[in-house]
This record gives C-alpha cells, sequence and structure tokens, in this order.
C-alpha cells in the first residue's frame, strides 16, 4: 500500500493532480461508469463513479469512503468530486461517516442517474453506449465543457462561450443533417 501512494503521489506531483479522476472531467466526450454489484465501490473506485458524466449501477450497488476508517482522508479526487456531485453537507457525510450505502440512496443524492436490476445491467448499459455514441461529438464536448466550467465562469463569460460553442456545433455536417432530417418529417 505504501508503494501504491508513493506512486501516486509522484504521478499526482508530474501531473499537477489525481491523474484518471481528473482527467475524466476535461474529455469532451462522456464518460460512463457501470458499477459491479458485487463489489462495493470505496475510496478509488466512488472516485470514479463521483467523476464520471453519467452513472448506472444495479440496484444491488453498494459504496463506501473507507479512507478515513483508515486514518486518512479521501484520494483520487474523491472529495472534489464528491462535492461538486452531490453537494458539501453529504459529501461531509459519506467522507467523515465512512458509512456503506446503497445504490437507491445514491441516486438520491445525486451520485448516480440510473438504478436498475441486476439482471438488466448489461443490456441497459449497452443501451445507454449505444445512445452516447450516436451524440455528434462536437455538441458533447462542448455541452461538457459548458457545463463543468459553470461553477469557474461569470455569467459574462458564460454567455460569450455559449456563443462560441454554439456557432461550432451549428457549423457541422452533423447539425445540419439533424435540421435537415426534422424540417423533412415536419413537411411530412
Amino acid at each position: 500500500n505504501l508503494l501504491y501512494y508513493l506512486c501516486l503521489a509522484a504521478a499526482i506531483q508530474r501531473a499537477g493532480g489525481p491523474v484518471p479522476t481528473m482527467i475524466i472531467g476535461t474529455l469532451p466526450v462522456v464518460v460512463a461508469v457501470v458499477v459491479n454489484p458485487r463489489q462495493a465501490p470505496g475510496g478509488g473506485g466512488l472516485s470514479f463513479v463521483a467523476a464520471a458524466d453519467l452513472a448506472i449501477v444495479s440496484d444491488n450497488s453498494r459504496f463506501l469512503a473507507a479512507q478515513i476508517k483508515l486514518g486518512a482522508i479521501p484520494d483520487s479526487c474523491l472529495g472534489y468530486n464528491l462535492v461538486r456531485s452531490i453537494g458539501l453537507k453529504r459529501a461531509k457525510q459519506i467522507s467523515l461517516m465512512g458509512e456503506i450505502f446503497g445504490a437507491q440512496e445514491a441516486k438520491e443524492i445525486g451520485l448516480v442517474n440510473w438504478v436498475v436490476p441486476d439482471a438488466e445491467l448489461e443490456e441497459r448499459t449497452e443501451k445507454l453506449v449505444a445512445k452516447i455514441a450516436r451524440i455528434p461529438s462536437v455538441a458533447m464536448g462542448r455541452t461538457k465543457a459548458e457545463l463543468n466550467f459553470a461553477y469557474n465562469r461569470t455569467l459574462a463569460d458564460h454567455i460569450v462561450q455559449e456563443a462560441l460553442d454554439v456557432g461550432a456545433c451549428v457549423s457541422e455536417q452533423a447539425y445540419i443533417d439533424s435540421v435537415n432530417a426534422f424540417m423533412n418529417r415536419a413537411r411530412g
């Protein structure tokens, strides 16, 4: 464990932050996480769920921030991403209490998007992935960036960036094709 943390510390120093969970927010694609119900994502696993853009979990899934029980603090950007996902009070409760909580509570507090029966997890995940794959990539990346930076911008800055992003999206062939298809359906 000590070796892991030494390597992690070196990677963080070089990258300027915990690499995997730091990168998720900057990728111009949707990062969806599926939780295996046979293991409670704790520590680093919970960090991935908190950092993910979308999360689908089995109704048997459980979650845990165990670091406090070990005498440590949340790592892998858990504190950063958890506060942004579910708010400060809930993030404190999860991080300070170190208690296991279930899928339904995770959905109620906004940590996950969908809770599905265990038997349907694979099928529902495949449908979600297919739906994400149909999203035009420029629109997806710019929408994600808009939302991720919303806390860090003034309204005026947001409006300027929004105008730039709309301009970039409407000049894409995917947008033109979608508008033409919509207009043809409306006429027919």
